[in-house]
């Protein structure tokens, strides 16, 4: 149940957005609209703190970068140390030069030098020292394959382009060339520096170390855990409102939910027993949800409801839901419930997902980052976390990148099979995609003026055996449309126990003595008594 409950927060954030807005600038800029060729590149750098703009609002994207501003920009995307006061003598750079720091820095790093006693901190850089700007601060190697035409292999930045074309972060323009004396732009560098960073991060031993846990995940054949679940939702105030109807949505501020079961993955069995809390003004009592499902069905017991008196009939009685059966009612195929090939596929959406953001969302941090359960074996802890500043990069490339591969996996039969959906739903989807390209590219330059991400952190705590011991996500979001906001906050902590051992079913598959279908319930014309 776990592996999916971090991804169903970030759909439902795609979802949420997935509104026509007005356009808007990258970042708030006014000459970088979300239709803009390095809006998601410009957006990224920015919310990260690597670049910025200027007082009145402008990015001025066609502008050329300068060495002072290339040091400043290099130096922070890098994180050097800046506070400490190297010796360095360029006769053009004073120490109360705004760039001083930065450049003393990168110098220092032989990242980027001067010449003849001068930095030139105001002289444009070319495409050819931008490329040797990048190779130095990053480390990248060449392989001697590129071919520009205006790029000879004696010119003094060759191996400097070239290993930019070895590792795909430039491929020169429709003639073949570089144009390497032409000057940078401010966009061209934010895009240059973007596509190392992708370099980098894909590089990042954990992104394979993500993958081989939540493979690990996977494969376990059984465990039993335990966990707790916090929603709350806010609404804004309603002008005339009654106190039933205020206190009524003021139920919904704190939701508590405990839940504990059992799972199996062949044959497939889950069942979970969930105990609602309704903390409000008002509080209701307990509200107790057993549920269980194999791979063909799923039931529900219907729940005892303190302020609805359940009738006789249904007492202790379960929902049965039949998959198969519910297909031939909606039309639509069931989902395949074929383990190998599920494991398989959660294998491959969370690869591509880890592929695109595990180096850049994802660290090790200390153990005490979190407070885990007695009992449970931690090996390491790994934080997720996204900032409201970096919702509109990573909104970008969830949909620039991540959809259109998701939509190609589902071009495999035996996927579209398992997940339910038809070539025709998948066809459907692609059109979809393509004409929403630049309404999508409206949505993200609007993103930061109607959401609010507060906090959206996940910390899994990793077993020595590499499956996730212990997980806790914490998610706090604000909309705000026409003068209203809305808020939801989930905060979420599970934890396995018992991992591949005999599982112990408490609940059970239901017999039917205990099962009503679901449209006998829809049917029933009995009398509930006050």
């Amino acid at each position: 149940m776990k592996k999916t409950r971090f991804f169903s927060i970030l759909l439902a954030i795609v979802l949420l957005l997935a509104v026509p807005f007005g356009s808007a600038g990258a970042a708030g800029f006014t000459d970088v609209s979300g239709k803009h060729w390095a809006s998601y590149e410009i957006n990224r750098l920015v919310s990260k703190g690597v670049i910025k703009g200027y007082e009145d609002n402008s990015f001025k994207p066609n502008q050329t970068i300068t060495r002072a501003q290339a040091a400043v920009i290099l130096s922070r995307v890098l994180k050097l140390d800046t506070s400490k006061d190297p010796k360095i003598v360029y006769k053009d750079v004073s120490k109360d030069y705004y760039a001083y720091d930065a450049i003393a820095a990168v110098t220092n790093a032989d990242i980027m030098k001067g010449s003849n006693g001068e930095f030139r901190p105001n002289d444009d850089v070319t495409r050819a020292q931008m490329a040797i700007i990048l190779t130095n601060a990053f480390k990248l190697k060449g392989n001697g394959t590129t071919s520009f035409k205006d790029v000879a292999k004696d010119f003094y930045a060759y191996e400097a382009i070239d290993a930019l074309y070895a590792n795909e972060i430039t491929t020169g323009n429709e003639q073949n060339a570089f144009n390497p004396n032409q000057p940078t732009t401010r966009a061209h560098f934010a895009v240059f520096l973007s596509r190392v960073l992708d370099k980098q991060y894909a590089n990042d031993p954990i992104v394979q170390e993500l993958k081989e846990i939540y493979q690990k995940e996977f494969e376990l054949n059984s465990y039993e855990f335990e966990g707790t679940m916090n929603y709350g939702f806010e609404f804004p105030t309603i002008e005339g409102a009654t106190e039933e109807a205020t206190a009524i949505f003021d139920m919904f501020k704190d939701i508590h939910v405990d839940f504990k079961g059992v799972y199996q993955k062949d044959p497939l069995q889950l069942e979970m027993d969930m105990t609602f809390k309704l903390n409000g003004p008002f509080p209701i009592g307990d509200i107790k949800l057993p549920v269980v499902m194999t791979a063909d069905k799923m039931w529900i017991q219907i729940p005892e409801l303190p302020f609805a008196p359940t009738p006789e009939e249904f007492k202790g009685k379960f929902i049965e839901m039949d998959f198969a059966e519910l297909s031939e009612v909606t039309g639509q195929p069931a989902p395949v419930m074929d383990i190998e090939l599920q494991q398989k596929l959660n294998e491959e959406l969370f690869d591509l997902f880890f592929d695109h953001f595990g180096g850049e969302y994802y660290e090790e941090v200390s153990k005490d980052a979190i407070q885990v359960p007695e009992g449970i074996e931690v090996d390491k802890v790994i934080k997720f976390e996204m900032t409201n500043d970096e919702l509109t990069p990573f909104i970008q490339k969830l949909f620039n990148k991540i959809l259109p591969e998701f939509v190609a996996l589902l071009e495999n039969p035996e996927y579209a099979k398992a997940l339910g959906v038809t070539s025709e739903d998948i066809e459907m989807l692609k059109q979809s995609l393509e004409a929403a390209e630049l309404d999508i590219k409206d949505i993200v330059g609007e993103i930061n003026n109607y959401v609010t991400l507060n906090e959206l952190k996940e910390y899994i705590a990793v077993h020595p055996e590499k499956y996730i011991g212990y997980d806790v996500l914490n998610f706090d979001i604000d909309f705000t449309m026409e003068g209203e906001t809305f808020g939801l906050k989930i905060n979420y902590k599970m934890g396995k126990s018992n991992v591949n051992e005999k599982p112990n079913f408490v609940i059970g598959i239901p017999d039917a003595t205990k099962i009503i279908k679901f449209e006998d319930l829809i049917n029933f014309e009995g009398v509930i008594e006050d």
